[in-house]
Formats: structure tokens, sequence, C-alpha cells
């Protein structure tokens, strides 16, 4: 029985010493656990507005094995490829082209008034005048003949009358007929021989029935 008794006591002695250094040695791996994740981690601010760096202290480490992340920095690299993309960068964007306004083409208005006063048209009375020209008047012309050419008028006929200018030493530029009535009914006039580049000319005058002849030849020529 004494050694049943001292058995038991031995082996109860050995399972208190190894649980002790059990739990020694967990406090040791614990306090070595915490040394090792508390560590001072020293982060920089950049402070633009101050113009100095400030350092601070986060907040401590929570269980083995947790690590500390870095903070985002405030401003990032511009990247090489697309610099416009990073933050803090101001891209310079081409100006729009501006378009020219259209100008807008109004059509005038147009009010179309009543005339306030009517005027009756003036008829004026219709010319008469049977003169005729032929050829025309040069500088250093001179009147080379000048004839009245008349005859009275008979009851119901006919007169003919024929007119011969001869220019022996010129030549003829101009003849003039002028109507001395001014009535319409005077003579019809022809040329019949010569006249302008001639040195003679023969004009036929042939009268209405019953009507009277009555003209003023001239001859211009040099």
């Amino acid at each position: 029985m004494q050694r049943v008794a001292s058995l038991v006591l031995v082996l109860c002695l050995t399972a208190t010493l190894s649980s002790a250094a059990y739990v020694a040695d967990n406090n040791v791996d614990a306090e070595e656990a915490a040394e090792v994740a508390e560590p001072q981690v020293l982060l920089v601010d950049n402070s633009l507005s101050a113009g100095r760096v400030v350092p601070y202290q986060n907040k401590a480490a929570v269980g083995w094995g947790w690590s500390t992340r870095r903070p985002s920095p405030s401003t990032r690299r511009p990247s090489t490829r697309w610099p416009w993309a990073s933050r803090g960068q101001t891209t310079t964007r081409r100006p729009t082209t501006t378009r020219r306004p259209t100008p807008t083409t109004r059509r005038p208005t147009t009010t179309t008034r009543r005339p306030t006063t009517t005027r009756r048209p003036t008829t004026t009375p219709r010319s008469h005048d049977q003169s005729i020209t032929w050829g025309g008047v040069y500088p250093y012309d001179v009147q080379l003949a000048t004839r009245t050419v008349y005859k009275a008028a008979s009851w119901m006929q006919v007169n003919t009358l024929n007119v011969d200018i001869n220019a022996q030493y010129a030549t003829i530029h101009c003849i003039q007929v002028v109507d001395q009535l001014q009535t319409g009914k005077n003579a019809v006039v022809s040329l019949t021989g010569g006249g302008v580049g001639q040195r003679s000319a023969r004009l036929r005058f042939d009268s209405k029935r019953g009507e009277p002849i009555s003209y003023l030849v001239i001859v211009w020529g040099k």
C-alpha cells in the first residue's frame, strides 16, 4: 500500500511540474509576441499647409501576426504613360472652336401706299413732222445750196415736183429737207439721183390728194 501511495504521489508531482512548465512557456511566448507586435511606427504626414513634416503614432497592434498598413499618401506620383490620369495634375484642354453665328437676313417689308393725289396723264400732241435728213454735217462744212420748195394745193389732184441740186466744185455731205407744215399732210420726199458723196442730187416730191407741197432744202458739203 505504501508503494502504491508513493507512486501516485510521484505521478501527481510530475503532472504538476509539467503543467507549470507549460504555463511558463506560454507566458514567455506571449511576452515575446507582445514585444514583436508592438513596434513604434512613425509615419510622415506631409502637411502642405504648414510646410513642415509632422510625425504621428499609429494605433497599438492587436494580437500576434498583426501588421500595420502604410497610410496612402495624399498625392500620387504622376504616371509617365497617362500624365493626365494622376491626382493633383491639371490637364490643359484645347480650346473648343466657336462657330460664327450665321447672320439672319430678313426680307424688307414693303408697304404699298395708295397715292394721295391722282394726276391725270398729260397728253402731248402727236408730232407730225415729216422732215428727213441724208448724211451728216462734218466740221468745216459749208452750205452749198438752200432752196424753198412750195406748190399750192389743187382740188382733188396730186402734185409732183422734181428738184435738182448741183455743186460743181464741192462734194455733198448732207441733205436736209425740213417740213414747213407740221400737219402730217405734206408731200412725200424721195431721193431719185445723186446724193451724199456726189456733186449733184435729185429730189422728188409727191403731194397727197388735194394737199400742198411746202419744204425747205439745205445742202451741206465741202
